[in-house]
């Protein structure tokens, strides 16, 4: 395994995430969350609870997102027993080791190098593969095992704000084209950064610790529609009114100048034929 210290920008976000989850339990315990496995990982890569910071409004914020996305999912299987989860942009997460009871399908997708650190801690098994491929490249819709008729769910968490504008375009374009062909149900899930928050990246407390950046934002959920009109929102959630006081009043002055547009983003959209 190499050092962590050699991992590109891209990878080394993947781990920002992670260490918020691995303190779930003792930081916040009131939310119900516990990710034993994230918790072992960080163990495993001698990261300090303080590698990105202890700002506890996004760690707070990270872990109510990726329980927003978990139950989501939860929701999606329930109702789909036999349906597909895609993560786009996995990073280290463990969602599937978190939700899977057994029959759930699910493919992690994410560049080479984060792949090949995560499975060193994951294994792929009959229900759950990972899949070294870059998002941007339409390439992995071929490669995840779907079929027109298999219900289908996309989660991109932590993903789309650090891809540039353009592809982000393509994504949202590539998956309307091929995922709504059929009459099962496809849904997907990411967050979005708004504008104003792009264009502030510099100063996000954890992103501080890195060279990244945020290069793309939304003006809310609904935008896309104007990219594929087959996208219908289901819900759109403004996370950071629920990430402590300054973040909220942050949140309530952005809504006031945009007419209640979110200033960060959890999104659930469906796609339908047109």
């Amino acid at each position: 395994m190499h050092s962590l210290s050699e991992l590109s920008v891209p990878a080394r976000t993947a781990l920002i995430p992670l260490v918020a989850r691995a303190q779930a339990r003792t930081l916040f315990p009131e939310l119900g969350f516990v990710d034993e496995q994230a918790e072992n990982i960080v163990d495993a890569l001698g990261l300090p609870p303080d590698s990105f910071g202890m700002d506890f409004a996004w760690l707070r914020g990270t872990i109510l997102r990726a329980k927003w996305f978990d139950d989501r999912c939860r929701q999606f299987f329930k109702a789909n027993p036999r349906g597909l989860g895609v993560a786009l942009g996995a990073g280290l997460d463990t969602r599937f080791q978190r939700l899977n009871e057994g029959t759930i399908r699910w493919v992690d997708l994410d560049l080479p190098e984060v792949i090949a650190l995560k499975s060193h801690f994951v294994k792929a098994t009959k229900h759950y593969r990972v899949l070294a491929c870059d998002v941007t490249d339409p390439a992995w819709i071929d490669q995840i095992s779907w079929r027109a008729g298999m219900p289908l769910i996309l989660a991109a968490e932590g993903l789309l704000m650090y891809l540039a504008p353009p592809d982000v375009r393509s994504l949202f374009r590539e998956i309307a084209a091929r995922f709504s062909c059929g009459e099962a149900p496809v849904s997907l899930l990411f967050d979005y950064a708004s504008p104003l928050l792009v264009l502030n990246s510099w100063l996000h407390p954890a992103l501080i610790h890195t060279d990244a950046r945020f290069h793309w934002g939304l003006a809310g959920a609904d935008a896309i529609r104007l990219l594929d009109p087959r996208y219908e929102v289901m819900e759109d959630y403004d996370i950071s009114q629920d990430c402590g006081y300054p973040t909220f009043f942050v949140s309530l002055l952005h809504q006031l100048m945009t007419m209640g547009r979110p200033f960060y983003g959890l999104a659930h959209v469906q796609l339908h034929k047109h």
